[in-house]
């Protein structure tokens, strides 16, 4: 019953917000990509390059400082201050003024570049990450322990995925929460479905007719050669229910409320997993699910549908965390959420998530170790960023008070059922920074430019722009916004 619309909106409900890092059982966390603190020689900025995934000291990156009015201003011809790295992957940068607003960047061949704009002094540590894609396996396998609906009117399914890391909202595109990859299921006809779905043997009902659906195998993408779980929710739905939803034999008319007519039953964790070429996983989903917690959002400042759910840490150690229950909500109307019936996972936070209607723009509250009745209260508004056929030449920015602003622009290219986005250029905006003007000229000649996606990130407590966690700060997050423009042809 469940084609890839239906899927996307489950598969968003079930993903999206996974708030921590992630499903990696790697020695090291993801991280912000950007760490402050204060330092001895308070003149001074200190700046130290890692590699993301190995923390190796990165050797021979070139860092300019500027100021904000050169950097994104007319410029006079003054080039940057530009120096490299040592060995040790450190350089010790004097500000041209004091306090200006400082423009750092970081740059090296096969790496995304970074920028920090801010009134910042001290120790800053950069994260570099790879700009090529990360290699791709394929895991398949059943998922067993089917707890088989009693009355006939019903049809059960399951999905199986691989949590995000909280650091992904720095990449954020929707189109990549679901699998890319298609089966084919018969229903009057071959329909295709989101390849990670599982459908178990049964007899399904509908008003033309009885149809047989046995699709056992689930198929999802996996990084080749790290460390790696998934996780198996079991969903069983009234087939009158889920037809009012999604229209499957007439092109798919998808119902926000699909997941308010999906229960999710019972979920599974598999084993750590890593390969270098594909496997198979069988694995079970026997944790069985009760209501927890009562959520009520406000209404968002734009267009959208709001989604909720429950977010656990399994291992305790917030390396791994996957929601439990996923619900559609109306402003002012109480839903209830889900989690394990035995406490088995600990419970981290609800994230209530708002997206528009073009899932182009989207706004999230986020409650840390939430309380049993919850209210949202205020979502941030999203920025607007235009479809661009040509990419404009600035880009106006604003920060936050009690946290980052943030803009990636990225290139992409097409694969079998997908997009893939890689970022060109991340820029982190400090409080002191105020309105900004990104120029986009900054980048190297010839960078293709796809995306464009400004973000919002506020944290909760009292945020101090000096004292910056690269592996921590995240968890702190209590609301964020995104929004996205794509190339045009």
């Amino acid at each position: 019953m469940l084609h890839r619309n239906a899927a996307l909106i489950i598969g968003l409900t079930v993903i999206v917000t996974s708030i921590a890092d992630g499903a990696h059982a790697e020695p090291t966390l993801p991280t912000l990509g950007l760490g402050l603190k204060p330092s001895s020689l308070a003149k001074f900025i200190q700046v130290r390059v890692l590699e993301e995934s190995t923390r190796a000291s990165v050797a021979r990156a070139s860092v300019s400082l500027d100021t904000l009015g050169q950097w994104s201003g007319p410029t006079d011809g003054r080039a940057p201050r530009t120096f490299e790295t040592n060995v040790l992957g450190r350089v010790l940068l004097q500000p041209i003024e004091a306090p200006a607003v400082n423009v750092l960047t970081i740059r090296k061949p096969g790496y995304l570049m970074i920028t920090v704009v801010g009134k910042f002094l001290g120790e800053v540590t950069v994260y570099l990450r790879p700009s090529e894609a990360t290699p791709e396996i394929e895991a398949s396998g059943e998922l067993t322990g089917w707890d088989r609906p009693p009355e006939l009117d019903r049809v059960f399914g399951g999905i199986v995925f691989r949590p995000m890391q909280l650091t992904d909202l720095l990449r954020f595109e929707l189109d990549n929460l679901i699998s890319p990859l298609q089966d084919f299921i018969d229903v009057f006809g071959k329909r295709p479905i989101p390849s990670n779905i599982a459908l178990p043997a049964q007899d399904v009902f509908l008003p033309a007719g009885g149809v047989r659906l046995n699709k056992p195998i689930y198929r999802t993408l996996a990084p080749a050669d790290a460390g790696f779980r998934l996780v198996g929710a079991q969903l069983e739905g009234r087939v009158q229910g889920l037809i009012s939803s999604v229209d499957i034999l007439h092109g798919g008319v998808v119902s926000p409320t699909l997941v308010n007519q999906v229960e999710i039953k019972r979920m599974g964790l598999s084993r750590v997993l890593r390969a270098k070429g594909d496997l198979r996983e069988n694995f079970e989903a026997t944790t069985l699910l009760a209501p927890r917690y009562q959520i009520t959002s406000s209404r968002p400042t734009f267009d959208s549908t709001i989604l909720s759910v429950p977010v656990v840490d399994a291992d305790g150690d917030w390396r791994f965390l996957f929601p439990t229950d996923a619900k559609a909500l109306t402003p002012g109307r109480a839903v209830s959420l889900q989690t394990p019936a035995n406490d088995e996972w600990k419970v981290r936070a609800v994230a209530t998530i708002a997206i528009s209607k073009d899932n182009r723009r989207f706004s999230a509250v986020i409650a840390m170790n939430p309380t049993r009745l919850l209210e949202t209260g205020e979502y941030l508004t999203p920025d607007l960023v235009p479809d661009f056929s040509k990419v404009p030449e600035s880009i106006s920015m604003r920060s936050l008070p009690r946290g980052i602003a943030f803009a990636a622009l990225s290139r992409s290219f097409r694969t079998p059922g997908r997009d893939v986005v890689l970022p060109n250029w991340w820029i982190f905006i400090l409080p002191s920074a105020g309105e900004v003007r990104v120029p986009t000229g900054k980048l190297p000649a010839g960078t293709s430019i796809d995306r464009i996606s400004l973000a919002k990130f506020e944290f909760s407590g009292d945020f101090d722009e000096r004292r910056i966690d690269a592996e921590t700060q995240l968890r702190l997050l209590a609301r964020f916004a995104y929004a996205t423009g794509r190339r045009t042809p």
